[in-house]
């Protein structure tokens, strides 16, 4: 039991960081797929050739691939096919960067450390089985049986917690977002 109180408050502190992490990096996400994300803004005269004061904000992701749509016959004219592709690749790897943080970086790091951490909780109650003659072999098996069971249970718990308050704060997000709206 002694040890596990440190395993159980690591979780704790594992869940607090994911959870505040994972409502960061969504909000991040949900900006980047945003049609307004990543808004550069030019004046109007540069954008349309208009004599107007105000302003066009666009994505840059689109806006360079309509831009090498429209002007293909030129780029490759001039043979700058690969300087044109490095651009709208550097676009498309700046727009995506926290779809990708979300979706697999951010799940991986959170797996990777509640393994570690079910593996010393299995690893811990197996040493205490093996190495102490105070549980009879049975016990000690289902005792072990439970620790696994334990650990994904913990897993599960966190995991779900989190995406429970990544929901939450979406949901919120939205109505705030309508609320300025009306």
């Amino acid at each position: 039991m002694i040890i596990l109180i440190p395993l159980l408050v690591a979780y704790y502190y594992i869940l607090r960081y994911v959870r505040h992490t994972s409502i960061e990096v969504q909000r991040l996400e949900a900006n980047a797929r945003s049609p307004v994300r990543s808004v550069r803004c030019v004046p109007m005269t540069q954008a349309t050739g208009a004599s107007s004061d105000t302003s066009a904000c666009y994505d840059q992701v689109y806006s360079t691939f309509s831009e090498i749509l429209q002007g293909l016959v030129t780029v490759r004219a001039y043979g700058q096919q690969k300087r044109f592709q490095e651009i709208q690749n550097q676009h498309l790897n700046v727009h995506l960067q926290p779809y990708y943080i979300v979706r697999v970086a951010l799940n991986a790091w959170l797996q990777l450390r509640l393994n570690v951490l079910g593996g010393m909780i299995a690893f811990s109650v197996a040493c205490l089985c093996t190495f102490t003659e105070i549980l009879p072999a049975g016990i000690a098996a289902v005792t072990l049986t439970y620790s696994l069971m334990s650990t994904r249970f913990l897993f599960f718990v966190v995991f779900m917690t989190t995406q429970v308050e990544v929901r939450i704060a979406s949901d919120f997000l939205t109505v705030s977002c309508v609320n300025v709206l009306l």
